[in-house]
């Protein structure tokens, strides 16, 4: 059976190695409903034909850079967790971080 444009983006996100790969659907259906399927599906965007592919690269651009401050958000979020951590450890622990080495 041949897949639509719907399910390859299903697929796309389902698999842990090409979840977070850019997807924008190009395609002529323009209506509203499969706009929202297509966003609902997993993608990015949804540009209908015929595409103007300034247009697609700066779309393009837009994405990979908003997923770029996801990243650091999350990076921000887990060394803020690690840190709590530390810190934790550092007041239950004191003498395990005061150890001082004489040459």
């Amino acid at each position: 059976p041949r897949l639509d444009g719907f399910e390859v983006c299903r697929r796309i996100r389902s698999m842990r190695d090409t979840a977070e790969i850019p997807i924008v659907l190009i395609t002529s259906l323009d209506d509203h409903d499969s706009r929202i399927q297509g966003l609902r599906a997993g993608a990015d965007d949804f540009v209908s034909k015929p595409c103007n592919s300034v247009e697609l690269f700066a779309r393009l651009q837009t994405i990979l850079r908003l997923n770029h401050y996801r990243r650091i958000a999350e990076q921000q979020a887990e060394l803020k967790e690690l840190n709590r951590e530390l810190l934790t450890d550092i007041q239950a622990n004191p003498r395990k971080y005061l150890k001082i080495s004489v040459f």
